[in-house]
Parts: structure tokens; C-alpha cells; sequence
């Protein structure tokens, strides 16, 4: 697969009527421009012109600011459509604000902006292809997925892919892997856009595989996206695996996260992920996502054994799988093993199940006592409150619920 060439570069013509019709505009009330040094330099040749240049898109955005609130759109679709490459690129700039800063550009905007995909300068097409992403629209997948397929352009072909990745079951795999050389490392967007073809079940090709790996394989561990891992786990084998396995220790957090979340989405690579959280917490939330495809009790003693972190990444998916399993299950899977916020998670549905039940008393007891133990008295004897409803015929496990149900919750004399 060989990139295609680049095109020539576009020209930098300043146009001379829309440099005078700015002039005029803005040194009208208090918005004054130098209009002398403009008058001497509009020649594209002059060696003033990229300072020249700057001042004209200091103009557009100052005439931009100068419209009325009401009208900032009109002039921006004008401004889109001038015939300097300076004058759209300032457009686009003030566009990506717009619709970054919440504001919902309108169709005669959206229209312009997709029309500029084309553009011959590449500036340009790479803006718009930025805000067409952002637009995410049907119409906008389809103009950026067309364009796809004609770019020249590495630089704005990046641009291209990270926004055809929304579209993964009308991405053209041809017009993605063209950009991928066996002798040149992976970019961005180049794995956001193969990540997502592969999701979609749209990356076969066993060749096209191989130049993936191989251009994976250039890029240093530091410079590793959360694509580029996924596409390492899911496509690779024991050399990619290996790889991955070895940046559970990389010192690099953000990388060390990017791997393992990887691996936790691969059946075969979870339990390298599962065995080293044990030992480091930073690990918990990839290994509390490789649990997913296991059978629920599985899971959910796997989930108990995590160690704790801040924030607990374990705590939401124990609440989910016990709310979908029998209160006698969880009753016999409470181990003083587990920390008291462990079993708090592992119980605290018996506070909201439908059913009245000595066993949902019992686990109500083990809720009200591993609170005790977190130092939370109040909730506790809520907890053993309800559960004394449901004992009538349980003693010892009445006595428990009773204790509980009268545990001090006033504070400590000279306490806050």
C-alpha cells in the first residue's frame, strides 16, 4: 500500500477585493486597521505577506465580532464563501467556536462547510473536515466519507479518519488502509478508523492485517492510543499480547490504562488483566470490565477479591451483578474476608428486593452489621430496623437485628 503523493501547494493569494471591502468595513466607528501598510503590500510576492496575513485574520475576526448578534451567521456564510484561502480559514476558525461553544451552526453554515471539503487548499479541507466531525450529521458522514476516498493529503486525510470513524458500516476499508504503510508508524487517526472497521466486522483482509501489525509494531509504547492497543489485542497474537502484558508495569499510568482495557476486551487476555489488579489498583477498572462474559458468580467472586481504590471501579458492576441474583446466593457468598464496603455492595439490594422473607431479614442483618463496621450507626439501624419485620421466626438472627436496630448513633461527647 503506498500513500499517495501529496498535491502541490495551494497559492496564498490575499484577495484585493475583499482586503479593501475589510479595510472599509472595519475602519468604520472605532475599529481602525492599517490600511496604508495593506495598500503597499498586495502583491502575494511581497515578503510582508504572512504578516500581511495576520492582520487580515485579525480582520475577519474583528469584523465578525462587529456584526450585530443576530446577524454573526449571515456573515459568517459570507465569509466562508470569499475567494481568500486567509479570509475561510478565519471563517472556519470562527465556526469551530461557534459549534464548540454549544451554539448550533445553521444549514446554510453546514452547507458551506461541507462544500469546503473539497477546497484546493488544505488548511481549508482539514478545518472543515474538523467541523464536519463535530456536526456529525448524516450529511456530514457522507461528504466526509466521499472525500475519504479523493484526499492526497496526510494531514488532512488524519483529519478525515478520526471523523469517518463515526461512520464504521459505510466506511470504505480501501480508503482507510491506503494510508497504512508496513514502513511507517501508525497515526491516530488512521487506528481510530481501523479500530472502528474492525468493531463493525469489516477488517478481513489477512494482508491488510499483517501491514496493520507491522505498522503498529513502529510506534513507541509512549505513543500508543487506546485504538491503536485494541487493534494489538484484537488483532494480534503471542508477540502483540506479550507487549501489551508487559505495559501492565509501565510506569507511564495513562498507557498502563490504555493496555489493560484493552486486553480486558479479549476473553483470552482477561485473566492477565483479573491476576495482576490483584496487586495494583490502578488496575481494577480494567479487570472490573474483563469480568463482563464471565458466568455472574464467577464474576462476582472475581469482583470481591479486587482490591479497593479511589474511586472503587469494582463497586458499581458487584451492585449490578448481586441485584440479579438470589438473596441466598449472596447470603452464602458473605465472607468476613471481605472489607465491610465489599459486603455493603454485595448486600445492598436486600434493602430494595419486592419479596418479605426470613432470608431477606438475614441478609438485611449482614447489611446493618458490615455498616457498624464501615462507621456509618445510622444506616445500620435502618437496615436492622426493616430486617426486624421479617424475623419473626429466626431468633438468633431477631437478637442480631435488635442490637443493631439500637446502636448509638448520637455522636461522641465533645465530638463535631
Amino acid at each position: 500500500m503506498h500513500r499517495p503523493p501529496g498535491p502541490a501547494k495551494p497559492s496564498r493569494t490575499i484577495s484585493k477585493g475583499k482586503l479593501w471591502l475589510l479595510i472599509g468595513l472595519l475602519t468604520s466607528g472605532s475599529l481602525i486597521v492599517p490600511s496604508t501598510r495593506a495598500q503597499q503590500s498586495v502583491n502575494q510576492q511581497d515578503p510582508t505577506a504572512d504578516s500581511l496575513e495576520a492582520d487580515l485574520d485579525r480582520m475577519v475576526r474583528r469584523l465578525y465580532l462587529a456584526s450585530e448578534e443576530n446577524q454573526r451567521f449571515e456573515t459568517l456564510a459570507s465569509l466562508l464563501a470569499d475567494d481568500s484561502a486567509v479570509v475561510v480559514r478565519s471563517a472556519l476558525d470562527l465556526a469551530l467556536r461557534e459549534q464548540t461553544g454549544g451554539s448550533r451552526l445553521n444549514e446554510s453554515i453546514i452547507e458551506a462547510v461541507l462544500g469546503l471539503l473539497s477546497h484546493p487548499d488544505a488548511g481549508i479541507r482539514s478545518r472543515s473536515a474538523a467541523l464536519a466531525d463535530l456536526v456529525a450529521t448524516p450529511r456530514a458522514g457522507n461528504a466526509i466519507l466521499l472525500r475519504l476516498t479523493d484526499e492526497t493529503d496526510p494531514a488532512v486525510a488524519e483529519v478525515l479518519l478520526r471523523a469517518g470513524a463515526r461512520w464504521p458500516e459505510q466506511l470504505d476499508p480501501q480508503a482507510v488502509l491506503r494510508w497504512v504503510r508496513p514502513d511507517g508508524a501508525m497515526t491516530p487517526g488512521q487506528a481510530r478508523a481501523l479500530a472502528e472497521l474492525n468493531r463493525s466486522g469489516r477488517l478481513t483482509d489477512e494482508s491488510a492485517i499483517r501491514d496493520v501489525l507491522t505498522s503498529l509494531s513502529l510506534v513507541t509504547d509512549s505513543a500508543l492510543t487506546q485504538p491503536m492497543c485494541r487493534l494489538l489485542a484484537h488483532l494480534g497474537g503471542p508477540r502483540e499480547h506479550a507487549r501489551l502484558s508487559s505495559l501492565l508495569g509501565s510506569p507511564d499510568s495513562a498507557v498502563l490504562r490504555r493496555a489493560a482495557m484493552a486486553m480486558a476486551e479479549v476473553p483470552q487476555l482477561a485473566g492477565v488483566v483479573i491476576r495482576a489488579a490483584m496487586s495494583d489498583p490502578q488496575l481494577v477498572e480494567a479487570a472490573a470490565s474483563a469480568t463482563k462474559d464471565m458466568p455472574p458468580r464467577e464474576a462476582l467472586t472475581t469482583l470481591l477479591m479486587l482490591p479497593e481504590a479511589k474511586p472503587d471501579a469494582a463497586s458499581k458492576p458487584i451492585r449490578a451483578f448481586a441485584d440479579r441474583m438470589p438473596i441466598a446466593t449472596l447470603i452464602s457468598m458473605t465472607d468476613a474476608r471481605w472489607s465491610p464496603s465489599r459486603r455493603i455492595d454485595l448486600l445492598s439490594s436486600a434493602r430494595t428486593r419486592r419479596i418479605e422473607s426470613a432470608l431477606r431479614g438475614q441478609a438485611l442483618v449482614m447489611l446493618a452489621e458490615a455498616l457498624v463496621e464501615r462507621g456509618d450507626p445510622e444506616q445500620a439501624a435502618d437496615a436492622a430496623a426493616l430486617a426486624g419485620t421479617m424475623l419473626a421466626d429466626s431468633a438468633p438472627w431477631k437478637e442480631r437485628a435488635a442490637r443493631l436496630a439500637t446502636v448509638d448513633t448520637d455522636p461522641e461527647p465533645g465530638g463535631p
